[in-house]
């Protein structure tokens, strides 16, 4: 015997974009300019004249 699953879809929402990065940071070719983090490996490196913290980054991705 095959039971069907039955599906609630009510709880889903929709965006039309959710992006991390701020669109003025975006060439007219819609390549990203900005230098900045873009992982835990990133800890130590200097962004914008300052080094990059754990404690920065902690803060972000808790």
């Amino acid at each position: 015997m095959k039971l069907e699953k039955e599906y609630d879809d009510s709880w889903r929402w929709t965006a039309d974009l959710i992006v991390k990065y701020a669109s003025e940071n975006y060439d007219e070719r819609g390549i990203y300019r900005k230098d900045e983090w873009t992982s835990s490996s990133d800890i130590g490196k200097v962004y914008d004249g300052k080094r990059f913290t754990r404690e920065e980054y902690l803060e972000t991705e808790d």
